[in-house]
């Protein structure tokens, strides 16, 4: 799943421009051949659901602002131990451009890779079977 998920990076990454961000159905279809690759005999249809299993735990579809929270800690020059919270977005789904449009229809989605933010922990997750 780790390798899925940083080709979905790279894909929409490559995918955005200025304006928008990438189209969410387009890089779900993008994700199929690297999700077929690592499991050829298993059929289409869970090929599928995996590329969107994958894609929606980047965006932490389920979290109230679909942020993650990262606990770490150091040293303080007085040899004290501080605990420190580093709150982050992967990628961001926001409202994707219809085309010719000017304006973000609520039915287009786009997804978009995002800077550190937000405050959240993201639940345990297991893939679909």
């Amino acid at each position: 799943m780790a390798e899925v998920a940083l080709a979905a990076i790279d894909l929409i990454t490559l995918n955005m421009d200025f304006d928008t961000g990438a189209d969410h159905e387009q890089m779900v279809a993008r994700l199929l051949p690297r999700v077929a690759a690592q499991a050829p005999e298993r059929p289409a249809a869970e090929h599928e659901r995996v590329a969107r299993w994958v894609l929606e735990n980047l965006i932490n579809v389920g979290s109230v602002d679909r942020g993650f929270r990262a606990v770490y800690g150091t040293f303080g020059t007085d040899g004290v131990y501080v605990r420190r919270d580093y709150d982050f977005k992967l990628v961001e789904e926001v409202p994707g451009y219809g085309a010719g449009s000017t304006s973000a229809p609520p039915t287009k989605r786009s997804t978009s890779s995002s800077a550190p933010s937000t405050r959240t922990s993201p639940a345990p997750r297991s893939p679909p079977r």
